[in-house]
């Protein structure tokens, strides 16, 4: 029995070996160089006839495709172009006027390069069916764009090889989205970012290869044994999250009425493929993943941090790619084309980032990469995103400022194609006859005033420089959970990603400060500053978010480790001299009888409370200062705290009514009569009787425990410490199930809060060290504790009280 269980015990850990290997070998074909996925055109679609502006197969007008009418053969366009995520491009240097288009998306072979060259030579009419050159159907000759009469039936169709359609992959997202790269076996490398607006502006690349087999000179990137983005590494899909919101194939969960787990209430296939919605899904993480579960091992306030917290922060912790960062649109280069600095990249290893501001950037420049600035997003949480800032010339047309166009700032600039006389000798700095880039810098006030006449001379009204922020959200270059961003220094330190600025460029032209442009899915309200001449963008503050170390108040720390070092220093000076004194001066103590002076009420109740307190400030301290003590799981840490604080004020409460039910609290009220005079005997005692070897001046009763020194910090500790620290406690739990806590005294209510709580902290734990020093002024250094232990001590007592021999 036994030799079959040891049997089957070897045989489970040879398969659980097995299928890691196996695991571990897909994972590596994905990520260092397995097969690269083909394209395959849907063998479901039809033949159709490509057909022009007026309806007539193009084989037969030589006119370019009208895809609108092409694909309104089967499919209502008109549905489709009202309801389209893809309705216009971005304002980015290179995609003024560029659209989606259905072969752009739909093609397995898309030739977006041809597609932005008709574009950029105005050859708009053949822009859509230029996604086609190369794919056998059209040809660029000489005498310009050409059918291939072999790719169509007599009837006009294509022929049944060249329907190559299919839903969207991920390359047909690249053309227009950003870097995507998917043949693994070649090392990536990034030559020309400036069509991947995606990765222009956020530096994102969608590749399954780890940044280690990059071709890019990365820094530091033999240490990153990850994929640029794990979900390329896992195999998913562009369209896998941003499916048409009406395919019968890809309805959510959660769209579902809250009564049902099945809604049959769906278009069916055919209906779909007629009037398939072009409103992309934008789903989020929790679309796949439960954050609960992966979280809650280990991280604390869990539900405040998923509420504050968007997952891309700590999940897309750095960027590895160059990003824009500024777009100089107020000066023209001697290539024609204006500058662009980068943003995470440097010229050489000694070049301080920026400084090839006006180069273009190439495989020989040096990524360093960039940590992107965290931004409340629509839902309120605090998400990565780059600023990418804009100067441009602009001029008044009915009343309102409109975009200087390239062709006119080019005329500005060089009226005969080359820079204008009075421009090379405002700007030519070491007097070549010759502009370079480094020279093109509008610094100064002649130079602006120079520019705004060549554009004035155009019949352009007062032109001037405006210059724009804008974020760009990061969603993608996601890592997997190893190398995510689980350190609580990183937003709890006092260097915080949370409320960091970001450079937003090394100069201004003409000082113009930039304003920051709001959008719907940004509720940032933050500013931009100047220092030292370089601009940042300071993110808003949440006043809800108060996060430890980051918004302590320091004064209020500096003065509780005082106050509590003083207590420390206080004690052991006290105790040395009471031990030096001791051999000269014994201590005297009268005759003594053993009396019951503590109930066990009164022992549990003080106890309870030791434990808690001393729980509470080891694990306060840690929480307060986690950029201070990195080994400790932060999770168990808080729930050690709040489970300690809610015992607390369970036991306050028990103890508050037994005291005041069995008229046991008068002894913690100083008492009026004589209390100064009794208070300066109690301290002379301390200060002086204690090192003489004199008794104690007050005598212990059941009724009457406390000395008046006593008395008062008692009271002081019930009445005024431990209510604070619970009121303020409980208001800083409050805030995870009530937000509008945080900021119900005004905006700094958290700050206050907290550095109340602290404060008081600290001088409980004064009290602590002083309460226990005090426990070894008895007959023995434990006379207290054991009393405290039993419930019975040795008191003093006159001597008509003693008891007898």
């Amino acid at each position: 029995m036994q030799r079959k269980f040891i049997s089957l015990l070897l045989f489970t850990a040879l398969i659980a070996v097995m299928a890691a290997g196996v695991a571990l070998g897909v994972r590596q074909a994905l990520a260092e160089g397995g097969p690269t996925p083909q394209v395959t055109p849907s063998p479901m679609h039809p033949t159709y006839a490509l057909l022009d502006a007026d309806g007539n197969p193009v084989i037969q007008s030589g006119k370019p495709a009208d895809l609108m009418k092409t694909c309104g053969q089967c499919h209502d366009t008109a549905f489709i172009t009202s309801h389209a995520t893809h309705k216009k491009a971005e304002k980015i240097p290179g995609f003024e006027g560029m659209t989606a288009s259905c072969y752009l998306c739909h093609s397995t072979a898309p030739n977006g390069e041809a597609r932005k060259a008709a574009l950029a030579s105005g050859d708009k009419a053949w822009a859509d069916s230029a996604v086609l050159l190369g794919s056998g159907i059209l040809q660029k000759t000489a005498d310009g764009w050409k059918w291939n009469p072999d790719a169509f039936e007599a009837d006009g169709k294509l022929k049944s090889k060249y329907i190559n359609l299919h839903q969207p992959t991920n390359t047909n997202c690249a053309q227009c989205h950003g870097v995507v790269h998917t043949d693994v076996k070649t090392p990536l490398v990034l030559t020309d970012i400036t069509h991947n607006w995606v990765t222009l502006t956020t530096g994102q690349v969608i590749s399954p290869q780890r940044i280690s087999a990059s071709g890019m000179n990365i820094e530091g990137k033999e240490s990153m044994p990850f994929a640029w983005d794990v979900h390329a590494e896992r195999g998913v899909q562009c369209v896998d999250c941003h499916s048409s919101t009406n395919s019968p194939a890809a309805r959510r969960h959660e769209e579902l009425p809250s009564y049902l787990t099945f809604d049959p209430r769906r278009p069916a296939p055919g209906e779909y493929l007629k009037k398939p919605s072009h409103i992309l899904h934008q789903d989020n993480c929790e679309a796949c993943h439960d954050p609960v579960v992966a979280h809650k091992n280990w991280l604390p306030y869990l539900d405040l941090h998923l509420s504050k917290v968007a997952c891309e922060t700590c999940h897309i912790p750095q960027l590895h790619a160059p990003a824009a960062e500024t777009f100089d649109k107020t000066v023209i280069l001697p290539d024609g084309t204006t500058p662009t600095v980068y943003r995470g990249v440097v010229a050489s290893d000694e070049a301080a980032p920026g400084a090839d501001a006006k180069e273009p950037f190439t495989v020989s420049h040096k990524v360093v990469g960039y940590q992107p600035v965290l931004l409340k997003n629509a839902d309120g949480k605090e998400a990565p995103y780059n600023l990418v800032t804009t100067f441009e010339w602009v001029y008044k047309k009915n009343g309102k400022d409109v975009e200087v166009s390239m062709a006119d700032l080019k005329k500005a600039w060089m009226p005969d194609g080359k820079y204008a006389a009075d421009i090379v000798k405002a700007f030519d700095a070491n007097g070549d006859g010759k502009l370079t880039a480094d020279e093109l810098s509008l610094n100064t006030k002649d130079k602006v005033d120079l520019i705004a006449r060549h554009l004035s001379a155009l019949g352009l009204s007062d032109p001037h420089i405006v210059g724009v922020v804008k974020p760009y959200a990061i969603h993608h270059d996601v890592v997997q959970s190893d190398y995510a961003l689980s350190n609580c220094q990183a937003c709890h330190g006092a260097d915080s990603r949370v409320g960091k600025p970001m450079a937003l460029a090394i100069s201004a032209p003409a000082g113009v400060t930039p304003a920051f442009v709001a959008t719907d899915q940004v509720r940032d309200e933050g500013k931009v500053v100047v220092e030292n001449g370089t601009l940042y963008y300071q993110p808003e503050k949440d006043p809800q978010l108060y996060l430890a170390r980051r918004d302590h108040i320091r004064w209020i720390d500096i003065l509780g480790v005082l106050a509590f070092i003083a207590t420390l220093v206080g004690v052991t000076v006290h105790g040395t001299l009471r031990v030096y004194f001791a051999k000269k001066y014994p201590p005297k103590h009268g005759p003594t009888k053993t009396e019951y002076l503590y109930t066990g009420a009164e022992r549990f109740w003080h106890w309870l409370q030791m434990v808690a307190i001393l729980g509470l400030l080891l694990t306060g301290l840690i929480i307060h200062n986690p950029d201070l003590f990195g080994g400790f799981s932060f999770r168990y840490l808080v729930l050690t705290h709040t489970v300690l604080g809610w015992i607390l004020v369970a036991n306050f409460v028990f103890a508050l009514y037994y005291f005041l039910a069995s008229d046991y609290f008068k002894q913690f009220v100083p008492r009026p009569q004589g209390f100064f005079t009794q208070m300066l005997m109690q301290a002379r005692f301390y200060v002086w009787g204690i090192f003489r070897g004199e008794p104690h001046p007050f005598k212990k009763t059941f009724w009457d425990k406390l000395n008046p020194l006593q008395r008062m910090a008692y009271f002081g500790l019930i009445v005024v410490l431990l209510p604070i620290q619970m009121v303020t406690g409980i208001w800083i739990w409050a805030v995870r199930v009530w937000p509008a806590a945080a900021t119900l005294l005004g905006k700094a209510t958290m700050v206050w809060v907290v550095g109340a709580h602290t404060l008081d902290a600290w001088l409980i734990a004064s009290f602590v060290v002083g309460h226990v020093y005090l426990t070894t002024t008895g007959s023995h250094p434990l006379e207290y504790i054991e009393a405290m232990i039993t419930g019975w001590e040795d008191v003093e007592v006159d001597e008509d009280e003693a008891p007898a021999a």
